[in-house]
């Protein structure tokens, strides 16, 4: 009877173990049949051709440029379309082609800027379903503004007024040396030198020196154009990188910008109980070499301030 039962223990171990080995088999085999899931992703190809946006801020405070006139042209300089910024923006209604540069011509009051741009792939936003461009430029401040201020010294540093007068006389000085002082305290303005492509022409800060009368001429400075006998300007080119007016984000300390310059004075034949009239002017965005070509300034030119004074014997 023992030996009965476990001859039927083992049959049933056995048949449990065929049974696990049986239903093993039959998970496989549906695991084998079963069909692999392939994911596929979806690249979007890159966008060749889109509408271009512009979008404008002061280099100095990153806040937004409204009222710019846009002007876009293409590299063998063809206007192709323009806009007017709004917050900063500005909607140019051409399309533009990946991989191809452009000229962007800005105007802005009396500020004047040009960038050379190359859109990209990456510039693409699929959002706006626009190629979108930055560009981070200096304002130049209004002419006459209260912020801005030049002043002339004498060689003894006492301060020449407009309409004020030197006499080389009574000072005894016909050799004099006048130092030009220029202050730009209006916030986050500069003066701005543009070496224009488009326009062939280099347009700067300059100070104009004007003499007018015979007795008197101007040494140590290049002329830029004799008007007749007697009437001769002469001019100084300004550094752009420091007249800037900023502040500092973490002290909130201003730095304002600012220029100054000697030019020297011979009087030496200025006779007595005569005058010459000495005329200071800071331009804004002055072509000299067109000034040299015509005797005046250029239309885009702006007079920043002006100044008269007087040399007398």
């Amino acid at each position: 009877m023992a030996v009965e039962t476990r001859t039927l223990i083992l049959g049933i171990i056995v048949l449990a173990v065929v049974g696990m080995v049986v239903f093993g088999i039959y998970q496989w085999a549906q695991l084998a049949v079963r069909p692999t899931e392939i994911r596929v992703e979806t690249v979007e190809a890159p966008v060749e051709t889109a509408y271009l946006r512009i979008k404008l801020y002061n280099l100095y405070n990153t806040s937004t440029i409204s009222g710019a006139s846009v002007y876009l042209f293409d590299s063998s300089k063809e206007l192709l379309g323009m806009a007017t910024s709004t917050a900063g923006v500005a909607d140019i209604g051409v399309r533009v082609s990946a991989g191809r540069s452009y000229y962007v011509w800005i105007t802005k009051g009396n500020t004047l800027w040009e960038e050379l741009i190359t859109i990209r792939n990456t510039d693409y936003d699929r959002s706006a379903e626009m190629f979108i461009k930055e560009i981070r430029m200096p304002l130049q401040p209004p002419a006459g503004h209260a912020n801005l201020t030049l002043t002339i010294l004498d060689p003894d540093y006492n301060k020449i007024g407009d309409g004020g007068e030197y006499n080389v006389t009574t000072k005894g000085n016909t050799r004099p040396i006048f130092t030009i002082l220029f202050k730009n305290q209006y916030l986050y303005t500069q003066l701005n030198k543009v070496v224009s492509s488009l326009r062939g022409a280099t347009f700067q800060p300059v100070l104009v020196i004007r003499v007018t009368g015979t007795g008197v001429r101007v040494t140590g400075l290049p002329t830029l154009y004799t008007f007749s006998s007697g009437d001769e300007a002469y001019y100084v080119e300004i550094p752009p990188e420091n007249t800037a007016c900023t502040k500092d984000p973490l002290t909130g300390e201003i730095t304002s910008g600012s220029f100054s310059t000697d030019f020297n004075v011979d009087a030496g034949s200025l006779e007595s109980g005569s005058s010459v009239t000495i005329t200071i002017t800071l331009y804004a965005n002055l072509d000299v070499e067109f000034f040299k070509d015509n005797g005046r300034a250029n239309d885009n030119a702006v007079s920043l301030l002006s100044l008269t004074f007087y040399i007398k014997a």
